[in-house]
């Protein structure tokens, strides 16, 4: 097992866990993007891959990008893919509001049920737009506080 560096073994399951489908499934928002089947995808703050692996699986001429600014989620999600035999997935760490990627590289940026929890969202949104390749799109897929 990848080392966890300090990561909740019980927030790990219930990121991996299938209930989540319930709430958040991934194959329903290929359709409203409709990426392109040899896309590049970017998704900031991928974790354990709940959104990347499956997007890997069913494009599999597409280039996959991870990310996250947690080592052990990077260390899982590259195990996972691996696993899998995903040979166009790789794994990323980041740096807060800075991916490891060139200028302009991503047709497709998604962040997953992240942007609730940034400091610094205009930031991130900032490096985004550095990585969207002309006519890229990024979507932001998150919930909404209901006490709002």
């Amino acid at each position: 097992m990848a080392d966890l560096l300090g990561m909740d073994p019980a927030r790990i399951g219930r990121l991996r866990s299938p209930e989540r489908l319930e709430y958040f499934d991934p194959a329903k928002i290929w359709p409203v993007l409709a990426p392109a089947p040899d896309c590049t995808l970017v998704d900031i703050g991928a974790g354990v891959g709940f959104l990347t692996l499956p997007f890997a699986k069913a494009y599999p001429g597409a280039k996959v990008y991870g990310c996250d600014i947690l080592e052990g989620m990077v260390g899982l999600l590259a195990a996972d893919a691996a696993a899998q035999g995903l040979d166009n997935l790789q794994a990323l760490l980041m740096r807060p509001n800075a991916v490891p990627l060139p200028d302009g590289c991503a047709d497709l940026i998604v962040m997953a049920q992240l942007h609730h929890e940034l400091d610094e969202p205009e930031a991130l949104m900032v490096e985004c737009r550095r990585l969207a390749a002309p006519g890229g799109t990024v979507a932001v897929v998150d919930w909404t506080d209901a006490d709002n």
